[in-house]
């Protein structure tokens, strides 16, 4: 095909000759009278609709990649999202849950940020006036029997919520499943396994995959998985590349409008208390963990008392933190590096969140005294696992 009919989105000369007027229209009709390509001109007409959704439900229209990946999902294509924060990867995967006909099922990394979802699900259906239930899965009786019974047409839960319910999530089918922050998922193979079972694969062809055999069959559920960082691990992450023709690997991001600064000082409360005034309203600062919650109250008193607002995540519940950093008032929240803080995972606020600072280098601490504790074992060989290479790291993972 030549650069002229590409620039103007023509298919090739063998299946539209010369150049139709008319546009899309024109070239449509003379592909349906050769018969082909007939579900591109399907898969646009569906684009134009879940554009003028998208539109209605936030009031603007989607950007050329968010258009991108609709196109994938109308033409029945499973794929991987990789793209920084903010870039409209939820956004995406939330409306196009809206807009697809059939059962939708969205998995997120913490509960917080499945609350957050099903929250924005709400207000995109009422806006977008799309007659969808909503299913937040809680552990309460009426929300078992919601889903026991099929009640629902968009299913928002967590990793956690997968691991314990997946069985029970075999008996529906769903027309997309989306599943946000990929990378926590995956830390459980188990996950992986039902993953692929949901998606209408046997143990059989699941046993193939995982030997290298790429099998090739069509799948009625179309899964998007989203990562901003994506570090695949383990022998399962082959799973979605035999089986459903993508590879999940490791991002690399080049561009990206950041600026990393480190700044050496015997006082670095001090340095902060400097740029906060530089800086502005939109800020998360971490401690260590090893200063612990004394250390975050300590540095909260402090910080007031010098004029800022200040939220302590600690004297909140989580819905009063989101309610509190969606309002946008305040310098910063201040809490722990650990995986376990709200702050740290847990947060879908691209719009408020605009800076970050780290008191001290965030590190993990072990004892390197004799200890049979299963934790300090477990940290050691995982130290012990990086220096090996090759056949001896294969054979002690």
């Amino acid at each position: 095909m030549d650069d002229e009919r590409l620039s103007q989105g023509l298919p090739c000369e063998g299946c539209v000759e010369g150049v139709p007027g008319g546009g899309l229209a024109s070239i449509c009709q003379a592909l349906r009278e050769k018969g082909r390509l007939d579900p591109f001109c399907l898969t646009e007409g569906r684009l134009a609709a879940f554009g003028e959704l998208f539109e209605k439900a936030l009031g603007s229209g989607p950007w050329s990649l968010q258009r991108t990946w609709a196109k994938r999902v109308l033409l029945g294509r499973s794929f991987a999202i990789v793209a920084p924060t903010g870039v409209g990867k939820t956004t995406f995967g939330l409306l196009m849950a809206l807009f697809l006909e059939g059962k939708a099922l969205i998995i997120a990394p913490t509960r917080l940020l499945a609350e957050q979802m099903a929250k924005r699900l709400e207000v995109l259906a009422q806006n977008g006036e799309v007659p969808k239930t909503v299913l937040l899965y809680r552990p309460s009786q009426a929300i078992r029997r919601a889903l026991e019974e099929g009640q629902f047409d968009i299913l928002v839960g967590t990793n956690m919520f997968f691991h314990k319910k997946g069985e029970e999530l075999l008996k529906h089918q769903f027309k997309l499943i989306f599943l946000d922050d990929v990378d926590s998922f995956l830390k459980r193979s188990k996950n992986v396994d039902l993953l692929f079972r949901l998606l209408g694969y046997s143990s059989g062809e699941i046993e193939r995959a995982m030997r290298g055999e790429r099998v090739n069959r069509p799948c009625q559920t179309v899964l998007v998985v989203s990562s901003a960082t994506l570090r695949p691990r383990g022998r399962r992450a082959e799973l979605f590349r035999n089986l459903l023709g993508f590879g999940v690997q490791q991002a690399r991001t080049t561009l990206r409008e950041v600026f990393d600064v480190a700044a050496l000082t015997r006082d670095p409360i001090e340095v902060v208390e400097q740029l906060l005034p530089l800086l502005g309203k939109g800020g998360l600062l971490f401690l260590p963990l090893q200063q612990g919650r004394e250390g975050v109250e300590e540095l909260v008193k402090r910080l007031r008392g010098k004029g800022f607002k200040v939220i302590d995540p600690t004297s909140l519940s989580e819905g009063e933190l989101v309610t509190q950093l969606e309002e946008g008032d305040f310098h910063v929240a201040v809490g722990l590096c650990h995986l376990g803080n709200p702050l740290v995972r847990g947060l879908d606020l691209p719009h408020v969140i605009r800076y970050a600072l780290f008191l001290g280098v965030p590190r993990h601490e072990m004892v390197l005294s004799p200890s049979l504790e299963p934790s300090n074992l477990h940290n050691m060989l995982l130290l012990f696992l990086q220096v090996l290479e090759g056949e001896d790291r294969r054979e002690a993972v």
